[in-house]
């Protein structure tokens, strides 16, 4: 049943991703085959950890990767390369594993792993660097689009994992309050 519902999330993505172009074009087309790459080698990533630390792959494993690799990709699917999405998916695959680890030695309650996987610091970081400046489908990366992410605000609060630990503090006080 997981994997099927994997499946089902992985396919339900493409029409997410590529579909966001709202026509059939080189954007579209570029988002599905990062979506597809991302998702793939989010998969691989993840089983290689589990390989490396647990001694075996699992198959929830394969679906928490896809699922890793398919949510990180989501905000730069059409303004990445292919080799950039395999990049992305490969350490949206490890981090979110990290995530997951984290989860079991904190041992706080996430039984979906929502926290660990949807929630991750990494999506962000895609997600500042895959919005758009004006049209015809440019997006250079700009540092001023960053600015927002490293300040301390509640109002830009995201998953400390992975990347910034000095938001671990945060996470922690909401935990027990």
């Amino acid at each position: 049943m997981t994997l099927l519902g994997a499946g089902l999330l992985w396919f339900g993505r493409f029409g997410f991703n590529a579909g966001s172009a709202l026509a059939a074009n080189g954007l579209a087309a570029s988002a599905f085959v990062a979506t597809h790459v991302a998702g793939a080698t989010g998969t691989l990533a993840w089983l290689a950890m589990e390989w490396k630390f647990l001694g075996k792959p699992t198959t929830l494993g394969a679906a928490s990767g896809a699922i890793a690799g398919l949510a990180t990709i989501t905000p730069a699917a059409g303004f990445v390369s292919p080799l950039s999405a395999a990049a992305i998916g490969i350490i949206a695959g490890v981090g979110c594993f990290y995530d997951i680890m984290l989860k079991n030695k904190f041992d706080y309650d996430d039984s979906l792993d929502v926290v660990g996987i949807r929630g991750n610091s990494l999506r962000n970081i895609t997600r500042k660097f895959g919005s758009t400046r004006g049209g015809g489908g440019k997006s250079p990366p700009c540092l001023t689009q960053l600015a927002p992410f490293f300040s301390p605000g509640l109002n830009n609060f995201k998953i400390p994992f992975g990347f910034f630990p000095h938001r671990f503090g945060f996470f922690m006080f909401a935990l027990f309050i």
